[in-house]
């Protein structure tokens, strides 16, 4: 399996609970392909950090 970096480019929402996840919907670079996603973080103070600019390995 090949990993491959995402760099945020657009914050689409704020932090929200999925689960025992805090997410945020973003639009991410993937190597020049610019797509929606979310990012999945483990506590709320973390997702509120996200920011453009943000990698992260998918």
């Amino acid at each position: 399996m090949n990993l491959i970096d995402a760099k945020v480019v657009d914050i689409l929402s704020r932090p929200y609970e999925r689960g025992v996840y805090w997410c945020v919907d973003v639009k991410v670079d993937r190597y020049g392909s610019i797509t929606e996603s979310k990012v999945y973080f483990n506590s709320k103070e973390e997702a509120e950090k996200c920011s453009v600019g943000y990698t992260y390995t998918c």
